[in-house]
């Protein structure tokens, strides 16, 4: 899991869970922002980690 060991992979998925459990009771507005963020951040860690292994592909096909 590059990196990252399996019980803290899960702890962030229990947090993201949990945060959905807790943002249901929010003001619209803020459970609406963070979800964006949330969002976002997903997003842009999972680009991160496709755009790494093309590299790792790339750099490996020309080796």
């Amino acid at each position: 899991m590059l990196g990252i060991s399996k019980k803290r992979f899960w702890s962030c998925i229990a947090v993201l869970a949990g945060s959905t459990f807790f943002l249901g009771d929010c003001d619209p507005t803020l459970a609406q922002t963070l979800e964006d963020g949330l969002i976002t951040t997903a997003s842009s860690l999972v680009t991160s980690w496709v755009d790494a292994f093309l590299q790792l592909a790339t750099e490996a096909a020309s080796a």
